[in-house]
């Protein structure tokens, strides 16, 4: 009735207002069953796209990121909750960074259902690197300093007329 419809549009505004993709998948063959309304805003594809056109998330992580795919042979062996960072393609060609929390839950015939929250942490990681890089840049000049100090001390220490070298 008019109840549970409310409940249901009550229920779909909650998920589509976490700040991260609220996801659904069968763990064998990946098919994702649920995606929340965030999924637009992070990869620009709509949630029926992957319910109803078939698209998946293994189709879109980075080649390099593969490896943190959940391997249904491995499941019973895996802590849970899962935590896990990789790139995913954009509809637009773009990588963006996505940090997922997965939970795996057995269903009554004895299959996987994979359940998560994937949020866009892109500007952190983005943030990290060039953080990383800046580190660099400061340890080269530093090194070139103390390289620069050791030449001048050196020629200091050494007599260009004679050639000698005080010790």
């Amino acid at each position: 009735g008019d109840e549970s419809h409310t409940t249901l549009r009550r229920l779909g505004a909650l998920l589509d207002g976490v700040p991260g993709i609220v996801w659904e998948a069968d763990a064998d063959d990946k098919h994702m069953a649920f995606v929340s309304g965030r999924v637009r805003q992070v990869l620009g594809y709509g949630p029926w796209e992957f319910a109803h056109r078939g698209l998946r998330w293994v189709d879109l992580v980075h080649p390099d990121d593969q490896h943190t795919l959940i391997n249904t042979d491995e499941i019973d062996r895996m802590s849970w909750p899962h935590v896990r960072e990789f790139r995913m393609r954009t509809r637009d060609g773009e990588w963006v960074w996505l940090r997922d929390t997965v939970r795996a839950e057995r269903r009554p015939d004895g299959s996987w259902a994979l359940r998560g929250v994937a949020t866009d942490i892109t500007d952190a990681v983005n943030s990290s690197a060039r953080a990383d890089r800046f580190a660099d840049i400061i340890d080269e000049l530093s090194a070139g300093r103390r390289e620069d100090r050791e030449t001048q001390r050196r020629d200091a220490l050494h007599d260009p007329p004679t050639g000698k070298t005080e010790e």
